[in-house]
């Protein structure tokens, strides 16, 4: 997996279980990654992409994607 998208990955999960999902902004992500939206927006289309299955799946196993569900 590429450096950003996964970078990118790691931060909307620990940003989001701070603040929670709803709570999360895309400049407080892009900012504790050390990266501006417009990183964020070219390569996931919202906040949730980074997290939902159906993008990650792409990148793991079909088992290790049943074990995200």
């Amino acid at each position: 997996m590429a450096k950003i998208p996964a970078t990118l990955i790691k931060t909307t999960t620990e940003v989001s279980a701070t603040v929670g999902l709803i709570e999360a902004k895309t400049q407080e992500i892009a900012c504790v990654a050390m990266f501006t939206q417009v990183t964020l927006f070219r390569h996931f289309q919202n906040k949730e992409q980074p997290l939902t299955c159906d993008y990650l799946s792409d990148r793991l196993t079909v088992s290790s994607c049943s074990l995200l569900r």
